[in-house]
């Protein structure tokens, strides 16, 4: 034993984000935040205990367990029990803490848009980071999903068709590419990732929405298949809002939105479990779902 505990807790930090990355529970990823951040406090490894607890609030965000009266009571500000974005960043930049601060990682922020329906946020924060986490830390497990979340705002800002479609278009793109590049590499923990985001470019135009539907049910499924929960809920979300949006098809859009929810529930996710999904669905029709499930 060299007694290297300052690689010790970055291993731990590092294993406390891949749970979250790979769909682990969120309780129990709470459980190990609360065992490991007093360890890490022990032995005084403070770079170590800020990176853990803004995924120790990322996680309490995803469960509803943030402070609602901060910014609108909004879930993607990092602000709770475990810290105060706004100090947090203060201090990071007074320490030059270049592992905490929120410009040199986007990947927890890039989640949070993404999951919570931020895409104009998300978009133009993804645009305004690019891939610089993959130039940074390019052995990082962060690096294998951060930009399937940039591309999921991109895409559906793009789908607005607002004035600034082919700029949002563009850099889905982009991100995307490195996403199919994970997959061509060998990587099999992003093929569901690559199939979530061919459907939300095909969705983008009708002559190609029978290869979003193709595409949104590989997903779902591949997701579910390989363990990641979160994923699968997230794809089923978004494959309910292009069945109602585009299909017409409300019932079995109505089928989609309560897999997600359900989904949402058994991660542990109470927050997405209740947040707002598309309104133009019959409550009534949810219920018979739910009802014949």
């Amino acid at each position: 034993m060299n007694g290297d505990t300052e690689s010790a807790m970055f291993a731990i930090m590092s294993y406390i984000y891949t749970s979250f990355q790979s769909g682990r529970s969120l309780p129990s990823i709470e459980t190990d935040c609360r065992v490991y951040l007093t360890q890490m406090e022990d032995l005084k490894r403070e770079k170590a205990r800020r990176q853990t607890k803004t995924i120790f609030q990322t996680v309490l965000n995803m469960m509803g367990k943030f402070d609602s009266s901060s910014q609108n009571n909004d879930p993607c500000v990092l602000t709770g029990e475990a810290m105060d974005e706004e100090i947090m960043t203060q201090t990071a930049t007074a320490e030059n803490d270049k592992v905490v601060l929120t410009s040199n990682d986007p990947s927890l922020p890039d989640a949070t848009f993404a999951t919570f329906g931020r895409y104009e946020q998300g978009a133009e924060f993804a645009i305004s980071v690019g891939n610089r986490l993959a130039d940074q830390i390019p052995c990082s497990t962060m690096v294998a999903v951060d930009p399937f979340f940039r591309a999921l705002s991109l895409y559906s800002m793009a789908h607005k068709r607002t004035k600034q479609f082919r700029r949002y278009r563009h850099h889905a793109n982009l991100a995307r590419s490195f996403i199919k590049s994970y997959v061509r590499k060998g990587n099999p923990n992003v093929r569901h990732l690559e199939s979530f985001l061919d459907a939300k470019k095909a969705a983008l135009n009708p002559r190609t929405y029978h290869v979003a539907m193709k595409q949104y049910e590989i997903a779902t499924v591949m997701a579910s298949r390989g363990g990641f929960q979160h994923d699968s809920a997230l794809a089923n979300e978004h494959f309910g809002e292009f069945l109602l949006e585009e299909m017409k098809d409300e019932e079995m859009a109505a089928f989609r939105i309560h897999k997600a929810i359900q989904l949402y529930y058994e991660w542990g996710s109470s927050l997405k479990s209740t947040f707002p999904m598309p309104d133009l669905i019959n409550p009534k029709l949810l219920n018979d779902v739910e009802a014949n499930v």
